[in-house]
């Protein structure tokens, strides 16, 4: 064997090994990327909430508060009183107008009350990026709206911040958890109609004064004693555009838009002072997701190479070895021709 042939043969048997030894680093290389990938993609499983795929909704009687960010941004809070005309037992369209425009007063004295709150939160505390011509954006005056056949008014506001200033009073309780990958605040707050108001017969809960006001609306009318039995469910609706918001809600659903809504309906027996309503939100230190999801894999590349370039020097000790032992092994062969001529 000539000395050209034996160093094919060991440059052969060396390029067989360190192929098999770049594949198993790939290998492993290919995994870590996997392993990538898999930790965040499993980001919004972590940080998501749950909500029902029925898009279905409170029935019959309601009086709803409404809790919703606009397209603007704004913090939308809306008041809606349903009439139910139709099925209200009224005699005719006289009464029926009479029904309406004896609602809507009522529904204007409550808009006009609840402006003059929050003149008096902000003059208690008058920081002036929350002067209500700055916070409030929108007014949204009372109006019937003929194709829900309901009552209601709204106020907008330029950020949560300026509707915290003006609602906290209703939070009874914030805690915010953290952790190395998550952040979650759970705020309780009172349910919108067990708050107490002021009247002119004195304090009392906000959805017993809306229940009279409404059985006054049809006094003199021909269904003022049916009214007497009016047993509305108050809904508080509660909207974002997030799937991270979870929720003690009685009704979770994503609407055609796409929202997910957070809704509590309860009947005037079922509420007390004790009423409240839980929001938490889980958000993802995404800084640290991504650091450790690409973090590992090149941790492992380096380790990787690490070895290869280790197992490369024992491959340069085997392949001398090799050639060695093919030199000899020729060697060998020469000494026995010689000897046999």
């Amino acid at each position: 064997m000539k000395r050209n042939e034996q160093n094919l043969v060991a440059f052969a048997l060396s390029f067989c090994y360190t192929l098999r030894e770049m594949k198993k680093t790939f290998k492993n290389i290919f995994g870590c990327l996997i392993v990538a990938v898999v930790l965040i993609l499993l980001m919004p499983i972590f940080c998501g909430g749950n909500s029902s795929a029925n898009a279905s909704n409170f029935r019959g009687e309601y009086i709803s508060i409404c809790y919703s960010t606009t397209k603007e941004g704004y913090i939308k809070w809306e008041l809606d009183v349903g009439l139910n005309s139709e099925n209200r037992g009224l005699a005719d369209d006289n009464e029926k107008q009479t029904y309406r425009m004896n609602v809507r007063i009522f529904v204007q004295e409550l808009f006009e009350k609840q402006y003059e709150e929050y003149l008096t939160i902000f003059n208690a505390n008058p920081i002036e990026q929350y002067r209500p011509e700055v916070a409030i954006v929108k007014k949204g005056n009372p109006m019937h709206d003929v194709q829900g056949d309901f009552v209601g008014y709204s106020f907008q506001f330029a950020s949560v911040g300026a509707f915290n200033f003006y609602h906290n009073q209703n939070t009874t309780d914030v805690k915010v958890s953290d952790n190395l990958f998550l952040s979650k605040q759970v705020k309780r707050e009172v349910f919108p109609f067990a708050k107490i108001v002021e009247t002119a017969n004195g304090e009392v809960m906000f959805a017993n004064y809306l229940k009279k006001k409404m059985i006054a609306s049809c006094e003199g009318l021909s269904n003022e004693s049916q009214m007497l039995v009016y047993n509305p469910e108050f809904i508080y609706d509660y909207q974002t555009s997030t799937n991270r918001i979870k929720s003690n809600a009685d009704l979770k659903y994503t609407d055609a838009t796409g929202r997910f809504h957070h809704a509590w309906g309860k009947r005037l027996n079922e509420i007390t002072q004790e009423s409240e309503v839980e929001i938490s939100l889980v958000q993802p230190h995404r800084g640290w997701w991504y650091v450790f999801g690409g973090g590992i894999p090149l941790v492992v590349m380096a380790i990787a190479i690490l070895i290869v370039v280790i197992k490369n020097k024992k491959t340069s000790k085997q392949k001398e070895k090799i050639k060695e032992i093919i030199i000899n092994s020729q060697e060998d062969c020469d000494k026995n021709e010689n000897t046999a001529d």
